[in-house]
């Protein structure tokens, strides 16, 4: 393109202009050291001093404000992260001033009091790993100071690392020869170290050193407790008593002894004697509670803790613990009451206003909890604990994805905590998802091995997934600490019962049952056991004992009528369901269980008459229409059964079972057409039912059309089934039927892995290798499904290729 002459002059002064801009701001940048940004940065520090302001006028949701204004207009201000560190710890949330400190520590590695912050913060929260870090770091920067070597020592102890906490603790006590804390730390290491001599010799030489130290003679006591040297721990604690009898620590440490030992009358003298000298210390009446209620006296613990309340109206300790006593005995509106009293003090108080929703969820009170629970996250958006109760109260909602992600979202804002393990497992065993929920319980209790709660939910997950051994293991850790649990009694039985240890179940069962008669639903699981023993009489005396107190009467009634059934005592059961009817007339479930029993005694006209009023009665439920289904097919009626199950899925389009009930019946009858035709129904309503996947896939295949298809269909059944040996099955049939060998055979395989005794999947691999011409190995596979039962048809195919096989060879 040509430029004219004048078009060119006018560009010519436009560029011109521009250089001289470029000049200006160039300059600005050189002669001013970045003027550009200057303003940001001014700005910064006028809010960090705004910030150290608010301080030093306790404001600290202000220096908060201003804290973090400075360190967004300026990133790089170290001494703003740390202060923010700083108050964040005060206002118990570390995990803000864990960031924050990282923050200052990265902009300024020489501040040394974020560093020092930082690993104090980390040894409070017992992250040891990370505090011993900070610590070698400080030790290396600043030298042998006590504030470094003896948390850096007992970190070092808490992660086994003896050897090294030795180490760093000898050198505290030879650089500090007059400190008793070093020779203390020190002591406390040789004993883990299982040097008791030595470490005698270290609690004893501070005590010498600093013996009017109150702190460091009780130090030796604990030590004399741990080496069960009793007498001289009582000792030392009656001659602390005497020489400090003001002090309201010598009457508690002397309790808690006792308390220990299991002395409780011992327990509430020394407690008590402290009182009458005169101490009015909360933590007397606070511990004077705990043996009140190791006593059983639960009127009054309650009143013990009152009255410290009375005595310290403004202790925050004793209100809590008063409140969490009131959760203790079950009296969750004084609870409620005690806590909002709390708040109402402390208003930022975060656990506390966390206990009150937790209260709100215990008592269903599921709106005033969500409340609750959104003012928290509103406070403190990255509060795990709101999280974790915000999922809670989505899952008893049925919500399950959107409580895994709150779980998820703990997990990651805390993630020493084992609750966010724990819960987000649980959303995967609702939905069944053995594998993973036992990943998360297992990390869950690496974090909290102490947790009852978490150890009998990973028994649960091992009676589910048919690892009874392992359930008793957990189980036994559970009742070696509580053996009154009945909730762990209760597992064990169960767990008994899947490996067959029958006796043992109904001990357990029966254990529970001494101690309160009144559970139907124990002594429903022990007529189950006795049903497995073959001891009928005893599952009927259970069963009858709990026929009108059970949650759902029909349940018993239908185990007492299927034992009167196999002893083939008919009339016996139908009296039995006319005495119950009598009493409950409108009971649908036991008017089909009577239907059951005509059915079973081949009395179709009645059992037909029965349900027939049922249906015309009970319109809307499916369940007689079904049992109707079932007597037509017994007479071999397979259109009445068919219309049957359309009427139940007219009445509910969800009910699969119908769908997959009639393609049966249209197979049996020779209809493949209609059988797809069923299946494809079902997988149009929900495409993520895996038994329909799984058949439509195995009948194409046998009809060997629509291959692709079938083999898609497959494919999405091991998806949704991966523990199914029969899913596994049908998609190595699908690749057998499309000549993918090799597929067939590792599918075949990984069948008979699962399930070694089922005769089809041997026959399938048999075939297998037939087509392979690997004869030895057919034949073997052969005789074994013909050994484990093979159908006769698909047994006499395979004799006809054995015998070829061998004409062949």
């Amino acid at each position: 393109m040509i430029v004219s002459g004048r078009e060119k002059g006018v560009k010519n002064a436009r560029l011109i202009k521009i250089l001289i801009l470029l000049s200006i701001m160039t300059s600005g940048f050189l002669g001013t050291g970045c003027s550009f940004f200057e303003g940001d940065e001014k700005r910064a520090e006028r809010y960090y001093q705004a910030g150290i302001k608010a301080l030093e006028e306790q404001k600290s949701d202000a220096a908060i404000i201003h804290f973090r204004n400075a360190v967004q207009k300026n990133p790089y201000h170290a001494q703003a992260h740390y202060q923010l560190g700083s108050l964040f710890i005060e206002a118990r949330r570390p995990h803000q001033a864990e960031k924050e400190l990282k923050q200052a520590i990265k902009y300024d590695p020489g501040l040394n009091e974020a560093r020092k912050l930082l690993a104090l913060l980390y040894f409070r929260s017992r992250a040891y790993p990370q505090a011993i870090q900070v610590y070698t770091e400080l030790k290396e920067r600043l030298g042998a100071d006590l504030e470094t070597l003896i948390p850096l020592g007992i970190s070092l102890i808490n992660t086994e690392k003896i050897d090294d906490a030795i180490q760093v603790l000898s050198e505290a006590v030879r650089v500090h020869p007059d400190k008793p804390n070093p020779k203390i730390q020190l002591g406390r290491a040789f004993l883990r170290n299982n040097q008791p001599e030595e470490a005698r010799r270290m609690m004893e030489a501070a005590v010498a050193i600093d013996y009017d130290n109150i702190i460091t003679r009780l130090s030796l006591a604990d030590f004399y407790t741990a080496i069960r040297l009793y007498d001289l721990a009582e000792g030392t604690l009656l001659d602390i008593k005497s020489d400090f009898p003001d002090n309201p620590v010598s009457y508690l440490t002397l309790a808690r002894h006792y308390l220990n030992r299991n002395q409780l009358e011992d327990a509430e003298a020394a407690l008590r004697e402290g009182m009458e000298h005169g101490l009015k210390q909360p933590a007397l009446y606070q511990a004077l509670a705990v043996v009140q209620h190791r006593r059983n006296d639960r009127a009054g613990a309650l009143q013990s803790f009152k009255d410290a309340v009375a005595l310290s109206p403004d202790d925050q300790n004793s209100l809590i613990l008063l409140a969490d006593y009131h959760v203790l005995l079950k009296q969750y509106p004084e609870a409620l009451e005690t806590y909002e009293r709390i708040i109402e003090k402390w208003p930022k108080l975060l656990p506390v206003k966390s206990k009150i929703a937790e209260l709100l969820l215990a008592e269903r009170q599921e709106d005033q909890a969500l409340k609750h629970i959104e003012e928290i996250l509103k406070e403190e958006p990255e509060y795990a604990k709101g999280h974790l109760l915000k999922g809670i109260l989505l899952r008893k909602e049925g919500k399950i994805s959107e409580a895994r992600e709150e779980f998820s979202m703990a997990r990651v804002l805390d993630p020493k905590s084992a609750e966010g393990h724990y819960y987000y497992g649980l959303t995967f065993l609702d939905d069944q998802q053995y594998d993973i929920s036992l990943s998360e319980i297992l990390q869950a209790l690496e974090k909290d091995p102490t947790s009852v709660k978490m150890r009998l939910t990973l028994s649960y997950v091992y009676v589910k997934t048919g690892k009874a051994s392992l359930a008793l293991e957990e189980i036994d850790k559970v009742l070696k600490e509580h053996p009154d649990n009945d909730e762990a009694l209760v597992l064990r039985a169960i767990a008994y019962a899947q490996s067959k240890q029958y006796e043992a179940a109904v001990a357990d069962y029966r254990s529970i049952l001494k101690r309160n008669p009144d559970q139907p639903q124990i002594r429903m699981q022990l007529a189950v056991v006795y049903r497995a023993q073959g001891k009928l009489d005893e599952a009927l005396s259970d069963l009858r004992e709990i026929l009108y107190s059970y949650s759902d009467p029909s349940r018993p009634l239908q185990g007492m009528v299927e034992i009167y059934m196999e002893r083939k005592q008919y009339r016996e059961a139908l009296d039995l369901c006319d005495e119950y009817l009598k009493k409950r007339p409108h009971d649908l479930r036991a008017s089909l269980i009577k239907a059951g029993v005509f059915i079973d005694q081949k009395q179709m006209g009645k059992a037909k008459s029965l349900l027939s009023d049922m249906i015309s009665r009970y319109p809307e439920s499916a369940l007689p229409l079904r049992l109707m289904a079932t007597a037509s097919l017994a007479e071999r009626d397979y259109d009445s059964a068919l219309e049957m199950y359309r009427k139940v899925i007219q009445l509910n389009a969800h009910n699969y079972p119908a769908y997959i009930r009639m393609a049966h019946i249209y197979r049996s009858m020779g209809d493949m057409g209609k059988a797809i035709d069923s299946y494809e129904s079902l997988l149009k309503v929900n495409a993520s039912y895996g038994p329909a996947a799984n058949d439509l896939a195995y009948l194409y295949a046998e009809l060997g059309r629509d291959l692709d298809r079938a083999l898609s269909l497959a494919i999405e059944a091991k998806k949704l089934i991966p523990e199914s040996a029969d899913v596994i099955d049908t998609l190595g049939w699908v690749y057998f039927k499309r000549d993918s060998l090799l597929m067939a055979k590792n599918q075949f395989k990984a069948a008979i892995g699962m399930a070694p005794k089922h005769p089809v999947f041997h026959y399938h691999l048999g075939l297998v290798y037939y087509r392979e011409q690997d004869f030895p190995q057919a034949r073997e596979e052969f005789r074994q499904a013909i050994k484990l039962g093979l159908g006769k048809k698909d047994s006499a195919q395979v004799e006809r290729m054995i015998e070829k096989m061998g004409a062949e060879s």
